[in-house]
């Protein structure tokens, strides 16, 4: 993992005055909010590109997508869910999913 930068609002975040960071994980970029106790722990506002190129965008808890949030493919053509998710596991929502 890598902090590539900290900055202030490049999201539209619930509490403009919280920090945000861009952080490089293994599997993919975060850019949001985070826990300032355990930097660099995505939570809060925040949307993660994965290296799949599926892009999850919403709330995280203690490093997890946690809250209200979606997660789309590239070109939204293979997959979207939109909902509630709970410790990295989405719950309840929509889910659209393209056969072609």
């Amino acid at each position: 993992m890598m902090i590539t930068k900290t900055m202030r609002k490049p999201l539209r975040l619930k509490n403009p005055s919280r920090k945000t960071i861009v952080v490089e994980f293994s599997n993919g970029t975060y850019v949001g909010e985070f826990n300032d106790n355990k930097l660099p722990v995505p939570h809060g506002l925040g949307k993660k590109t994965y290296k799949s190129g599926d892009v999850y965008y919403g709330q995280w808890h203690e490093g997890k997508e946690s809250g209200l949030g979606g997660v789309t493919s590239p070109g939204g053509k293979r997959k979207a869910r939109f909902g509630l998710w709970k410790e990295g596991e989405f719950q309840f929502g929509v889910k659209y999913t393209n056969a072609m």
